[in-house]
């Protein structure tokens, strides 16, 4: 697909936020290029066929436009991906998926952008890094600013042990059925470990969970899924190892360690779900040049604008947060505000007093 090679305004990600900013944007009639190296929706596209939304509907609803699912409830993968489909064509917007932006230049005009086609997402099971991308042509796009809304969830977090790439082993829950009747071992205590566990404990009889803490905490886990999660350990449909590390994964077993009694173990597997959260890749920001902040290499961003340490390029959504170690604190509902921020600041109209952007976010986490 080709697409105008000089425009106002880059947009990068076709996630819900950077297709809330699209809308946005051709409401209030700015030139826009939007690009997103993989399909609408990449990130909730590699979730598992009926993976439910922990949000509810009404707070991950984009742009004036309800979401309503039926019974009223939790949506699912399904339904969100429906919902997004339906903003991009009700809203007439023009995604060119499959491009994904390398590098930035400054120019005379503000920005040549370097953008290649793209064989993959940025993130999922099958990413690749912006150095592994080669595929097909390049294009330059002159643009006065860019907004990033590339997400968060790129990088599985790796536990650096042996076997970690065997083909039994994953990172990413898939579909339910390719685990049926098999004995599978599930490494995290998180929501996302928390779900595929639940789930999983309804097709099959040996289910294994490991955890280096002491387990699944009101602070890590969905109120819905904490009470399921225990009453399955509690009745032993579900077998628990607190303080334990993986050590080495052979073919068919795993050797575990407890951490406080130091005992190594081994048992027997034939799936390995590593649910232990994910990382953002800061290459793009890197190469821009944007200052990154922490352990969790978070852009410095003015929270009046969104605008980062370089001047003409915003970041919005999740993937202002970095890598969110330590609990997720950013989702689609308490990003919608970004927006307004960012086109407020891209309109040259003065920006909300903090005060009331405190009082926006508080209300969207209510």
């Amino acid at each position: 697909m080709s697409f105008p090679l000089q425009t106002d305004i880059l947009l990068v990600g076709a996630g819900p936020i950077g297709i809330e900013l699209a809308v946005a944007l051709q409401r209030k009639g700015f030139d826009c290029v939007h690009i997103e190296s993989g399909v609408v929706a990449s990130t909730i596209a590699w979730y598992a066929p009926g993976t439910p939304i922990f949000s509810s509907p009404e707070r991950i609803a984009l742009a004036g436009i309800p979401f309503q699912t039926y019974p009223h409830g939790k949506a699912t993968r399904e339904d969100y991906l429906n919902y997004l489909r339906g903003v991009v064509l009700s809203e007439d917007l023009t995604i060119h998926q499959g491009q994904r932006l390398v590098t930035a230049q400054r120019s005379a005009e503000g920005f040549r952008c370097r953008i290649v086609e793209s064989r993959t997402a940025v993130g999922g099971p099958s990413f690749r890094s912006l150095d592994e991308e080669h595929s097909g042509g390049v294009s330059v796009v002159s643009c006065r600013r860019i907004v990033l809304a590339i997400g968060d969830m790129h990088h599985p977090r790796q536990l650096g042990v042996a076997g970690e790439d065997r083909h039994n082993v994953s990172h990413f829950m898939p579909d339910i059925h390719e685990l049926f009747g098999k004995r599978v071992v599930v490494v995290g205590a998180k929501n996302s470990a928390a779900e595929a566990v639940v789930r999983l404990a309804r097709i099959n009889r040996q289910l294994i969970v490991v955890h280096r803490g002491e387990g699944f905490s009101p602070e890590r886990v969905k109120p819905w899924l904490l009470p399921e999660i225990r009453s399955l350990i509690a009745d032993g449909r579900v077998e628990f190892l607190p303080y334990t590390d993986v050590k080495k994964i052979e073919p068919r077993t795993l050797q575990l360690q407890n951490r406080q009694t130091h005992r190594e173990t081994s048992i027997p597997y034939e799936h390995l779900l590593l649910l232990t959260g994910y990382d953002q890749d800061p290459s793009l920001f890197q190469r821009l040049g944007l200052e990154l902040d922490g352990e969790n290499l978070k852009p410095k961003l003015d929270p009046l604008t969104m605008e980062s340490s370089v001047p003409g390029v915003y970041v919005a959504g999740t993937a202002t947060a970095g890598s969110q170690r330590g609990g997720v604190k950013v989702f689609i509902e308490n990003c919608h505000v970004h927006v307004a921020k960012i086109l407020a600041h891209l309109s040259g109209a003065a920006p909300a007093s903090s005060l009331a952007i405190d009082r926006d976010e508080k209300h969207r986490e209510l």
